[in-house]
């Protein structure tokens, strides 16, 4: 009985925080108009409820923004979920997926937005989780991240460099 008990809380904290992998895998390829779409259906098809998966959700509703040819509806869908994905960080400010999703958005979002003010901070908070090994290379979701952190040119160059100590 006891140990299946531990197990069950064992498994109940290894899946915290994280978003499925199907979630996962569609973040990278969102730069595809058909993908993008995916996404956005797969997420409110999701009746998961973690941190991640909420940051997901709020990235969703800032997507649409894409998919609209209405500009004052553009406008509305980016606002929305932006503010969902700032009050899912308020409440999991550690949560390093989480502050990914953030980062991507950001370095992905027009400039003229002006949502761009937490680039380093999320980019030094992923950074210090690989350093302490909160998140590992070991897992495709965490190599890419990295990939996307050294690529993108939004991300501090000072940040690049120490990204190269991990594979």
């Amino acid at each position: 009985m006891i140990r299946l008990l531990l197990f069950s809380l064992l498994f109940h904290f290894a899946h915290w925080g994280l978003a499925n992998e199907e979630m996962r895998s569609l973040w990278f390829d969102l730069d595809d108009p058909s993908k993008k779409k995916m996404f956005i259906e797969k997420v409110e098809q999701s009746t998961e409820k973690n941190p991640a998966m909420d940051a997901y959700r709020a990235a969703a509703v800032m997507l649409k923004a894409d998919l609209t040819s209405l500009p004052n509806e553009k406008l509305k869908f980016f606002n929305q979920g932006k503010d969902m994905l700032q009050s899912c960080l308020n409440q999991n400010p550690w949560n390093t997926e989480c502050r990914f999703i953030r980062l991507t958005l950001q370095c992905k979002s027009p400039w003229f937005l002006g949502y761009h003010d937490n680039i380093a901070e999320d980019a030094q908070v992923i950074l210090d989780h690989f350093k302490l090994k909160y998140v590992t290379t070991k897992v495709l979701y965490w190599k890419q991240v990295i990939k996307f952190m050294k690529s993108d040119s939004h991300v501090p160059s000072d940040i690049k460099n120490q990204l190269v100590n991990f594979k």
